[in-house]
């Protein structure tokens, strides 16, 4: 279990992230929704540790990690898919997958099995820069699998990608909350997250606004007003 209990943020005296409280079960799709300046890349990055808050405490499996950095929250269960490039370009495919399990047992072994299950062996001695968008976000994918996390928290993960794409991006979602892991997906418009999410969180100005069952915001004629893009086709997303 993941959570943020009353965590604050402020840079140069500016209230960035009012008292969130969020949490992430195992097994559970959340999504925190948000357009850009509404706090939620705040939020991530206190999450994954790469900001701490001013006030407030986060939680994994109900121990207190704010002091601890981001290489430690990861081999602790939390795993960072971000929405920039996460691959080191001058490494293949292979070796890539390679440093992410550096710390984990039979790691070869893990890396082989990620990539047969994600049809990437044809690809394991090509270098990451070299791979183009879908296959880059499939190994940064893959990256995530090899680490077998708690929790994943993605940043838009979306974003750039067609619908195959989208499609594929969905379907991992889905398999890792199959397989108990809790995951946490930003994005700054809900047409295709919504529709994978158990809950939803809405953020604005730092706080959060709306919270609740991914359904029934859907749903919710005042977050139609209010949040337009949140309801949007739902066919977009769906499937």
């Amino acid at each position: 279990m993941l959570s943020c209990d009353g965590v604050s943020h402020t840079e140069a005296g500016r209230p960035i992230l009012s008292d969130l409280a969020l949490s992430v079960a195992p097994g559970e799709v959340v999504g925190l929704i948000g357009l850009h300046g509404s706090g939620k890349s705040a939020a991530l990055n206190i999450i994954v540790g790469r900001l701490r808050p001013n006030h407030g405490t986060v939680r994994l499996d109900g121990k207190e990690i704010n002091s601890l950095p981001l290489w430690v929250r990861s081999r602790r269960g939390i795993a960072y898919l971000p929405e920039g490039p996460a691959l080191i370009g001058g490494l293949t495919v292979e070796e890539n997958l390679l440093v992410a399990a550096r710390a984990m047992p039979n790691a070869k072994e893990a890396v082989r099995t990620v990539m047969d299950d994600l049809s990437l062996a044809s690809l394991a001695a090509v270098k990451a820069s070299a791979l183009g968008i879908r296959e880059r976000r499939t190994v940064e994918v893959a990256r995530v699998f090899v680490l077998a996390p708690k929790v994943v928290v993605m940043d838009e993960p979306f974003s750039g990608l067609d619908e195959a794409a989208i499609d594929f991006i969905k379907g991992t979602i889905r398999e890792l909350a199959r397989r108990g892991v809790g995951v946490l997906v930003a994005d700054p418009v809900g047409h295709s997250v919504v529709p994978v999410c158990d809950r939803v969180v809405i953020l604005e100005s730092g706080r959060v606004v709306v919270e609740g069952c991914a359904e029934v915001i859907w749903n919710s004629p005042d977050v139609r007003k209010r949040f337009p893009d949140v309801s949007n086709d739902r066919s977009k997303g769906s499937d």
